[in-house]
C-alpha cells in the first residue's frame, strides 16, 4: 500500500479500513502517523535551534563592528552560545 503523508493525515480512518478489507495489517497506518508526528516535531525543534543559532552568529557581527575585541570575554560568551546551539542542533539530528 502506497499512500502519500498528507492524505494519511486527512483520511487516516479509510486508509485504515481499506488496508483491513485488503488483509494488510491496519497498525501500519498508525505506526506511519506516529513516524509522521514524530518527524515534524524534531524538525520544528531543528527549525528552533537554527534559529537561536543564526541570531547568536549576528550578535557576533554585531558586536565585532562595534568595535568589541574578538578575544574580550564580551565575544567569547557571544560565541560560547552559538556553540551550544549549535551542539544542541547537532544532537537533535
Amino acid at each position: 500500500m502506497s499512500v502519500g503523508l498528507q492524505r494519511l493525515r486527512d483520511d487516516a480512518d479509510r486508509i485504515r479500513q481499506g488496508a483491513i478489507d485488503k488483509g494488510e495489517d491496519p497498525s501500519l497506518v498508525d505506526a506511519a502517523l506516529a513516524a509522521d508526528e514524530r518527524r515534524r516535531r524534531l524538525l520544528g525543534e531543528s527549525d528552533a535551534l537554527k534559529a537561536k543559532r543564526n541570531a547568536a552568529s549576528k550578535r557576533i557581527g554585531e558586536a565585532v563592528r562595534g568595535g568589541a575585541p574578538v578575544d574580550g570575554p564580551e565575544m567569547a560568551e557571544l560565541k560560547a552560545a552559538s556553540t551550544r546551539a549549535r551542539r544542541a542542533d547537532r544532537r537533535g539530528r
